[in-house]
């Protein structure tokens, strides 16, 4: 009997002014893997992400959390349930260190009140210096610890990248939702974050991710989703979704 995905999503809508940037998308991430999702600007790739993490509401079908229906439920409920996504422009918190903005990502898993915060009680100053432990094993993780006291507005745009990827690993999500993490970064960089991804499944995260770069997702994924207008067009290994008439037509041009 197969086991179910990590995630699913069921005839999915969602629509803007009547018009559907997602069309009755049937769409799944197997546990464990490296999913690609490609498509033409425009395909409803973004907004797939943003409905899955509640960003957006859908306006039909459901999606599913290992089989339970977290369908529009707000951003943080369905963050503590494990879905954590980056997004195309680096949101960071441009006035903090690297480190301070990799502490952030751990939000997610404080067990101690506000109360606990507020009165710096024992259990909160143990907690705080766990969660500094585990930021600076990040740090090195990513390369960044000789940037630990940099603020995150002085980075460069691939370490602003990279940044990024590193408060999404340190929230220590189930599936973590790259959106365009390679885009526009230098060669170097791009090799460094796909490592990072790499080491990321290999620890235990599943990993969704938007990417342009096919090239490159041939190396990486284990399979790929080709999306158009808001539907999906083609789902496969790597060399059979870059070979789809379909996709190529579309979006790979030739």
């Amino acid at each position: 009997m197969a086991t179910e995905p990590l995630l699913e999503t069921r005839g999915l809508v969602k629509k803007f002014g009547g018009v559907a940037a997602i069309d009755m998308l049937d769409f799944h991430v197997e546990d464990g893997e490296i999913l690609g999702v490609i498509g033409p600007n425009g395909s409803g790739k973004t907004t797939l992400f943003n409905v899955i993490t509640g960003f957006l509401s859908a306006n039909g079908g459901q999606v599913y959390l290992r089989g339970n229906r977290i369908t529009n439920l707000s951003p943080h409920r369905i963050a503590r349930r494990g879905i954590v996504r980056t997004f195309q422009l680096n949101l960071l918190f441009r006035s903090l260190t690297v480190l301070e903005n990799i502490r952030f990502g751990y939000h997610l898993q404080r067990e101690n009140s506000v109360f606990g915060a507020f009165f710096n009680t024992g259990p909160t100053r143990r907690e705080e210096r766990a969660i500094t432990e585990m930021a600076e094993e990040v740090l090195v993780a990513t390369g960044m610890a000789d940037r630990r006291e940099q603020l995150a507005g002085e980075l460069s745009y691939g370490w602003q990248k990279t940044l990024t990827l590193a408060i999404g690993l340190a929230a220590r999500p189930r599936l973590l939702l790259l959106d365009e993490p390679l885009t526009g970064i230098s060669p170097t960089r791009v090799a460094a974050i796909a490592g990072l991804i790499t080491n990321a499944r290999e620890s235990g995260t599943t990993i969704c991710m938007i990417e342009h770069n096919v090239n490159l997702l041939m190396d990486l994924c284990d399979r790929i989703v080709a999306l158009n207008f808001g539907r999906k067009m083609a789902d496969g290994l790597p060399d059979e979704v870059t070979r789809d008439k379909t996709v190529i037509e579309s979006y790979l041009g030739g």
